[in-house]
C-alpha cells in the first residue's frame, strides 16, 4: 500500500513538472507572438520578428525563423506591431540576402575618405567595386579607372587625338593588398607611351611604382617611388603628396615630384570642388630649377565624372 502510494506520488510530482514546462514554452511563444513587429528599411525590405538590442549604430533584428541581423538605424524606414496576417508571412531567400547586404555601413562623407584620385596620381586607397571615373584634363587628355573587388583599379588615358602616331598614353593596374582607417599600401605598373611631339620615333616605357597613403587626422600623405623597367632603381622619381579635406564639396591637392636622376623637380596645386558626380580641378605647376620659385608656370584643369 506505501509502496503503490509512493509510485502515485512520483507520477503525480512528474506530471507536475511536465505540465509546468508546457505551460512556460506555451506562455512564452504567445509572449513572442504578440510582440512581432514589422521592420521596413530605406532600401523597401520588409522584415517580421522581434527586436533583440539596440546601439548607438545599430538594431540587432530577429526573425521569425530565427536569423539574426544588424541594421544600421540610418537604414531603418518604419517599425509598426504586424497584424496577424503579415506576421505569418515567412522570410524568403531573397529577404535574407537583403539582410545581409544591410550590414554594411553606409558609406563616410567625403571630407572623411581620402579623394578618389590625386591631381595626377592616385592614392593607395582602393575605389570602390565597380566605381568608374572618367576625366578631361588640360582639355586635352581623357582618362578613367573603373575599380575592382574593393581592392585595385584599371586606369588608362590618352591625347583626345587618339588617332595620331606617336600620341601621349598610358594603361596601367594598381592593387591595394592592405588598407585600413589608418593607411594603406599599394603597387601596380602601367605601359606608356610618353612622347607624343614626335611622331616619327615614338617611345613605348613599362613602369613599375609602389605607394603608400598615410591618414594624419587631418588628411592624408601620400608617398610614391616610379621607375622604368629593365632600367636601375635609381633612375626613376619620388612623389610627395598632400589631400586636405576642407568640406564635402572642397580639398586642397598637392603634388611634389622629385626625379633621382638629377632632373628638375615639379610642383603640382590644385583645389578640388566636388558636388554628386562631378568634380573640377583648378590648380597651377611649375618646375623648380637652379633655385628659382616656378618656372615655366602653366594652368592646371581637370573636369571629371566619378559614378
Amino acid at each position: 500500500m506505501k509502496a503503490t502510494t509512493l509510485a502515485l506520488i512520483r507520477l503525480w510530482v512528474v506530471l507536475c513538472v511536465c505540465l509546468s514546462c508546457a505551460c512556460t514554452m506555451h506562455a512564452q511563444e504567445l509572449t513572442e507572438d504578440a510582440g512581432i513587429i514589422e521592420l521596413e528599411t530605406t532600401s523597401g525590405s520588409v522584415y517580421y520578428g522581434f527586436i533583440r538590442g539596440q546601439s548607438d549604430e545599430a538594431l540587432e533584428f530577429e526573425t521569425r525563423e530565427g536569423i539574426r541581423m544588424q541594421i544600421p538605424l540610418a537604414q531603418v524606414q518604419s517599425m509598426r506591431p504586424a497584424g496577424n496576417n503579415e506576421a505569418s508571412t515567412d522570410t524568403t531567400d531573397e529577404d535574407v540576402m537583403a539582410g545581409e547586404k544591410e550590414k554594411e555601413e553606409p558609406q563616410l562623407p567625403r571630407r572623411e575618405r581620402p579623394a578618389n584620385g590625386l591631381l595626377v596620381l592616385p592614392t593607395s586607397y582602393a575605389p570602390r567595386a565597380g566605381e568608374v571615373q572618367i576625366g578631361l584634363y588640360e582639355l586635352s587628355y581623357i582618362a578613367g579607372k573603373v575599380g575592382i573587388a574593393d581592392m585595385a583599379e584599371v586606369f588608362a588615358g590618352s591625347y583626345v587625338a587618339f588617332w595620331n602616331e606617336g600620341q601621349l598614353a598610358h594603361l596601367g593596374v594598381k592593387i591595394t593588398p592592405w588598407e585600413t582607417e589608418e593607411a594603406a599600401v599599394a603597387f601596380g605598373g602601367m605601359v606608356g607611351q610618353l612622347f607624343f611631339w614626335n611622331p616619327s620615333t615614338p617611345s613605348y616605357h613599362t613602369l613599375l611604382f609602389a605607394m603608400g597613403t598615410i591618414n594624419t587626422g587631418h588628411g592624408w600623405v601620400t608617398a610614391s617611388y616610379t621607375t622604368l623597367a629593365g632600367e636601375p632603381a635609381s633612375s626613376g622619381w619620388l612623389t610627395l603628396a598632400l589631400d586636405i579635406p576642407v568640406s564635402d564639396n572642397v580639398r586642397f591637392l598637392g603634388e611634389h615630384w622629385i626625379p633621382t636622376y638629377g632632373a628638375s623637380s615639379s610642383i603640382l596645386l590644385g583645389t578640388r570642388f566636388q558636388t554628386g558626380i562631378l568634380q573640377i580641378d583648378l590648380g597651377m605647376c611649375g618646375s623648380l630649377d637652379k633655385g628659382d620659385l616656378f618656372d615655366n608656370v602653366f594652368p592646371w584643369l581637370g573636369i571629371a565624372m566619378v559614378l
